[in-house]
């Protein structure tokens, strides 16, 4: 199913087993429904059965306006444990003491009956498919149904536990070196103590923090490692962008000063020897965020960039947009960038393209389960593919308080 536009009431259903004539929800047998949720991007999916005097609940993570999901609701009669998953990805479980209650009743898609037997909560999106089973699936059933998509971009996605939660770090920059002893290498910026700091670790499970202020005070946006020199560039306190330099990311790195006066907040990215900077342009700033990404080049990282394009133009809508992150991923280049209508919660957005100079964009509705931005890609050789480092908590959450990390199976169009 997918959603066609945010919600506007406190919710929708999509599918209910539950009389028409008019019984309270304590005499629902199940029904699965999206629930409205506080911010731009996303509602909660929630799932809840009768046991004859009250309602048992259990709400999975958000979900966009957009997309086309897959979600299987597992019952296990054993132990009254109910399990949501979306995309084959396991989001919510819990478990209660008593039973569903055991009714003849209708199946409804679409809508539910209140307990005059009114229809209300009418499901705004599209379904394609709906099934009953009397068993619980196993998994490769159920992959075999996820493998299923719409016509939209969908990530696959497993959530890991925060991994760096001190006092307010956001903004990470991540590299791979496959041959190091700690192969994957993280750059994050501490709120607390005004500093870009590096963080290291063996497996992608743990994470040391090994060198502290490697750069200035403001967060570094972005970096590229090019014939054994990295090139980390950061928003400079007074505006602009400022770039700093090393072959081993050790305190401190060398400092080049600015490679650009105005935009800031820039995605890097380097191909057939020309550096590019994707920053946002204070032109269209509109408080918080930009609503448009322009494109600068330059043969030399460190001085001579000048603005060849747009990439991404948001003018049109009630949007703002930037921290753009580039990534290569099987031969086509990708933006992530922060797509936001209210400010601080923050969805992300794709683009894609061939050359870095011309772009499409893919989805505006956000690709991933919770709020967050200063999205980061790292492509890695795990078997998953490759890991999300971002900025950010739960749906619920107006400030992001720590670094979280994601693992995606695979990208499908």
């Amino acid at each position: 199913m997918r959603l066609n536009k945010q919600l506007t009431t406190d919710r929708e259903c999509i599918l209910a087993k539950k009389s028409r004539s008019g019984v309270a929800d304590a005499q629902m047998q199940f029904g699965f429904f999206l629930s409205q949720v506080d911010g731009d991007f996303g509602e909660m999916p929630v799932f809840r059965y009768g046991d004859g005097s009250s309602v048992n609940t259990v709400t999975g993570n958000t979900i966009a306006p957009g997309p086309w999901y897959v979600f299987i609701i597992e019952f296990d009669s054993s132990t009254n444990t109910v399990t949501i998953y979306k995309n084959n990805i396991e989001v919510a479980s819990a478990s209660f003491s008593n039973p569903p209650v055991d009714r003849n009743d209708e199946l409804v898609i679409g809508a539910h009956y209140n307990g005059s037997g009114t229809q209300q909560y009418p499901f705004n999106g599209d379904a394609s498919t709906a099934r009953v089973y009397n068993r619980i699936l196993s998994t490769e059933e159920r992959r075999a149904h996820t493998y299923w998509h719409g016509p939209a971009y969908t990530f696959f996605q497993f959530k890991f536990d925060f991994i760096i939660d001190d006092a307010g770090p956001d903004a990470p920059v991540a590299f791979y070196q496959p041959d190091e002893t700690y192969p994957y290498k993280l750059i994050i910026h501490s709120d607390a103590n005004t500093r870009n700091d590096l963080w290291l670790s063996d497996d992608l499970q743990s994470w040391t923090l090994d060198t502290t202020d490697l750069t200035g005070t403001k967060e570094s946006s972005d970096g590229v490692y090019v014939d054994g020199t990295y090139y980390i560039y950061e928003r400079d306190p007074n505006g602009g962008c400022q770039v700093f330099s090393g072959s081993t990311l050790t305190s401190p790195l060398t400092s080049h000063g600015n490679v650009l006066s105005g935009p800031d907040d820039v995605g890097a990215a380097y191909q057939d020897g020309y550096f590019y900077l994707f920053p946002e342009n204070p032109t269209y700033d509109t408080g918080s965020s930009s609503q448009v990404i322009d494109i600068y080049r330059s043969s030399n990282p460190t001085s001579g960039f000048s603005k060849i394009g747009t990439a991404i133009d948001f003018e049109d809508r009630p949007m703002k947009i930037g921290d753009a992150d580039i990534f290569k991923y099987e031969g086509t280049w990708y933006m992530a960038f922060d797509v936001t209508s209210d400010h601080p919660h923050y969805g992300t957005a794709l683009a894609k393209s061939d050359d870095l100079l011309d772009w499409e964009l893919i989805t505006n509705s956000d690709i991933k389960d919770w709020k967050g931005g200063d999205l980061e890609i790292l492509i890695a050789d795990q078997n998953v593919g490759f890991t999300e480092l971002t900025q950010g908590r739960d749906p619920s959450d107006d400030m992001f308080n720590g670094v979280s990390q994601w693992r995606m199976d695979e990208v499908v169009v």
